[in-house]
């Protein structure tokens, strides 16, 4: 029921976008787009899935668990298959069941792995908003001191074992029923901090990994848009790029497919016209649809890794 309401909720968001342009115009701008150039974006996008892989290994050796490269790589590929069809990218939280504690077998430390690169990822996309932001001459003030505080409250939280500690000693003055729900929880959240902080190098790694794979994206983002013909305004085009991105992750449509097409739409548009900016929403779409066509090719065998566990 959940993803029938979820391809409902794109297609009316998609319908609503494309009464608002011209059709034509779309597929004309579609149809002129440079191949070489938008061949050369994919290979990025590619290359970044395999810097994502090697991420997860330093972030699994950081928290004291075993996964190598190679499967690493599978697993990544195979995540990005299940979020085409899985809403905010849940996908990738399959890349748990390869991260299990060697001592019970549980994959709940897999689990808080691969939360915790969710929120990386969510803190190199805030970081690049903020300094695009700031790079550009006239931006919203209020929007990039916005960007900067939740990116400075979320880096808190993913290094700081004093902000669960605070959030543990209050749920313990909250009725039981809340106790039990949140309190272990923010207990596992505190053991994978301390895991972490205690190798700060390997942290220290991920996490300026994490910014240069976002920072490759959105380059990636603009190149899709040059093979468009687009030529700028590149910074005021790429600061917009975070927004768009998080406006994907609503996990009420599949794969991100409406919202992220209107805030394009809506955004760009302005900046590159908007048929233009419609069409580089389309060619969006090649960002799922590559990766995870890729992973449609290891998801049997990733299975397999996964099963006999």
């Amino acid at each position: 029921m959940r993803k029938v309401l979820a391809f409902l909720v794109s297609a009316a968001i998609l319908t609503a976008v494309y009464l608002q342009i011209d059709v034509a115009s779309l597929v004309e701008t579609l149809a002129g787009a440079n191949r070489w150039r938008l061949a050369a974006s994919l290979l990025l996008l590619v290359a970044l899935v395999f810097g994502s892989a090697g991420r997860l290994v330093l972030l699994a050796h950081a928290a004291e668990l075993q996964l190598a490269g190679r499967m690493a790589v599978k697993a990544t590929f195979a995540a990005n298959a299940l979020n085409l069809i899985l809403p905010g990218k849940l996908g990738d939280l399959a890349k748990a069941s390869l991260m299990r504690d060697t001592e019970s077998g549980s994959v709940l430390p897999g689990l808080r792995v691969c939360i915790y690169e969710k929120l990386a990822d969510l803190l190199a996309i805030l970081a690049c908003g903020v300094v695009a932001l700031a790079v550009y001459p006239g931006s919203d003030w209020v929007l990039l001191l916005g960007l900067a505080a939740s990116a400075v409250v979320l880096l808190m939280c993913m290094t700081l074992q004093q902000v669960p500690r605070t959030l543990l000693r209050i749920v313990h003055l909250a009725p039981t029923g809340l106790d039990r729900l949140v309190a272990p929880v923010l207990r596992s959240w505190i053991d994978l901090i301390s895991r972490l902080v205690h190798r700060p190098r390997q942290l220290t790694a991920a996490l300026m990994l994490t910014l240069v794979i976002w920072a490759g994206h959105f380059l990636q983002i603009a190149m899709m848009a040059w093979a468009l013909g687009v030529t700028g305004p590149w910074l005021e085009l790429i600061s917009l790029f975070p927004i768009i991105i998080l406006a994907g992750l609503l996990p009420v449509t599949i794969a991100g497919i409406g919202p992220r097409d209107a805030a394009m739409v809506v955004l760009a548009g302005p900046l590159i016209g908007y048929p233009v900016a419609a069409a580089l929403g389309v060619l969006f779409w090649l960002r799922y649809l590559v990766p995870g066509a890729i992973g449609l090719t290891v998801v049997p065998e990733f299975m397999k890794s996964v099963k006999p566990r």
